[in-house]
């Protein structure tokens, strides 16, 4: 075991920086929580939608047993709902509070 504790102290350090962005390093594989797309704010939408959409028409259908019901509450939900988290989720990403840095 000593061996193998040796062999490792005398291996050189790894340069664990990359490219910068905006000024900040990044280690690989870290996640900048700072940084988010647009494509990235579409896509959750858009899963997020499906998600509370199969929510809503299970709950809907539950309490009323119709599915037209259940249905046109998901349709009419779903205009004003994607545009609305949308912005939202675009306005949360310039909120600095709860970020850190890399």
């Amino acid at each position: 075991m000593t061996g193998l504790m040796s062999a490792n102290l005398h291996k050189q350090p790894i340069n664990m920086e990359k490219k910068t962005v905006k000024g900040r390093k990044k280690l690989p594989f870290h996640h900048d929580p700072s940084i988010e797309t647009v494509k990235r704010s579409i896509a959750k939408t858009i899963s997020y939608r499906v998600v509370i959409s199969v929510l809503h028409f299970t709950v809907i259908y539950y309490i009323t047993g119709r599915w037209q019901i259940a249905l046109g509450f998901v349709g009419l939900s779903s205009i004003y709902s994607v545009f609305t988290f949308y912005f939202h989720d675009r306005l949360w990403d310039k909120v600095t509070w709860g970020k850190v840095d890399p």
